[in-house]
């Protein structure tokens, strides 16, 4: 049954997270058939190590299924700090051991740059949105606020 996230082809108009849903699951599935691979061949401390993987993607797709919205983009932004802290890091021990080193090319480090602001301020979009909502509920104390229209509640 999971064979049929092989080879899939996300149509174009599809929300962003079901791209990333396949992905994870396809990922999972060829997990699985090397947990039972290492298993079969008594590598059971190898094979609890991509158990453990497993998990964490679980973890993280459940994560990212509770508020695809804000956490699609929180998860690019800690790759992309990642790649920023390896790039660094690195830089910092060639410089130490007399060595040229380039994990990150100048263009790449300006693009990731550019798209990390981008994120930040739609982090910053998200949570003024968020919080207006939660004002408005609060303030009039009516979840058909979000309707558009103001309907009190009886108490």
């Amino acid at each position: 049954m999971s064979g049929i996230y092989e080879n899939v082809v996300i149509p174009a108009d599809c929300p962003d997270e079901w791209a990333t849903v396949v992905a994870i699951v396809a990922r999972q599935r060829s997990h699985l058939k090397a947990v039972i691979q290492l298993a079969d061949a008594r590598q059971t401390l190898e094979a609890e190590i991509i158990d453990r993987t497993m998990f964490e993607f679980f973890v993280r797709q459940k994560w990212l299924l509770l508020d695809t919205e804000l956490h699609r983009i929180l998860w690019l932004r800690y790759d992309i700090k990642q790649r920023f802290t390896i790039d660094r890091e690195t830089r910092e021990w060639a410089q130490a051991n007399d060595r040229e080193i380039e994990i990150l090319r100048p263009d790449v480090r300006e693009r990731l740059e550019r798209i990390s602001a981008g994120i930040d301020a739609r982090v910053g979009e998200i949570a003024a949105e968020r919080l207006s909502l939660a004002f408005r509920l609060h303030h009039f104390n009516s979840p058909t606020i979000l309707l558009g229209h103001f309907m009190p509640v009886k108490k």
